[in-house]
C-alpha cells in the first residue's frame, strides 16, 4: 500500500485538511474506487456529525466521460469511511490516515511510535507492569489527600458561585467524598495497614 502523504491533503476547503475519496478507495483496495461514493452517500448523516461533507463537481477530462462529484473528507469522515468499508486493508489505511494527520498537526514532523508498543498481527500490546502493594497504598493515600483538599475547598467554591446567585449543597461534596473514600479504602483493608517507616 502506498503511504498517504501530507501532500495528499487539501487544506483549501473550509480551512482544514481533507483527503480525496478516490485516494482512500484506492488505498483500501476497492475494485471499483467510485463505489466509495455510494458508501459516502449512504452514510452521509453520520459523516455530517464530523462536519460538512465537502464535494466538488469534477469536469470531464480531454478523454471524455461524464462529469462527476468528488468528495473531500476531513479526518473524522475519512476514518469513518475506512471503518465502514470493511476491506482487508481498512486497518492499515486508518493507521496511515491517523499518521498523516498527526504529521500535519505537528508541522510536517513525523510522529515516532515506539516500536515495542506496536501491535503485530496475532500479538497484543505488552501489559503495563502492576504496581506493588506499597505503591498502591501510596497512590490511594495521595488520592485521599486530594479528596480532603477538595472537601476543604468547598467553602471557596461556595463563595465564588455565590456571586452567580447559585448555592452548592454541601452534602453533594460529602457524599462524593465518602463514596470515593470507601472504594479506595477497600484495597487498603484487604492488604492491611501500610508498614511503619
Amino acid at each position: 500500500m502506498n503511504a498517504i502523504q501530507i501532500s495528499d491533503l487539501n487544506t483549501t476547503i473550509n480551512h482544514e485538511p481533507r483527503v480525496l475519496d478516490l485516494l482512500i478507495a484506492e488505498r483500501l483496495g476497492m475494485q471499483n474506487p467510485h463505489s466509495i461514493r455510494a458508501l459516502i452517500d449512504a452514510n452521509r448523516p453520520e459523516l455530517e456529525t464530523y462536519g460538512e461533507v465537502s464535494h466538488r463537481r469534477r469536469e470531464t477530462s480531454a478523454l471524455g466521460g461524464r462529469p462527476g462529484t468528488e468528495y473531500w473528507l476531513n479526518e473524522g469522515q475519512a476514518l469513518v469511511i475506512c471503518a465502514l468499508s470493511r476491506t482487508p486493508k481498512a486497518a492499515a489505511v486508518r493507521k496511515a490516515l491517523i499518521d498523516v494527520y498527526l504529521e500535519y498537526r505537528n508541522g510536517g514532523k513525523k510522529v515516532p511510535v515506539r516500536a515495542h508498543l506496536r501491535r503485530v498481527s496475532g500479538s497484543s500490546v505488552p501489559a503495563k507492569p502492576r504496581a506493588s502493594a506499597e505503591e498502591q497504598r501510596k497512590a490511594i493515600m495521595a488520592i485521599g489527600e486530594c479528596l480532603l483538599e477538595m472537601l476543604n475547598a468547598k467553602d471557596k467554591l461556595n463563595a465564588a458561585v455565590a456571586r452567580c446567585d447559585v448555592k452548592i449543597d454541601d452534602s453533594l461534596f460529602e457524599s462524593a467524598f465518602n463514596d470515593v473514600w470507601r472504594q479506595l479504602r477497600r484495597p487498603l483493608i484487604a492488604t492491611g495497614p501500610a508498614p511503619s517507616q
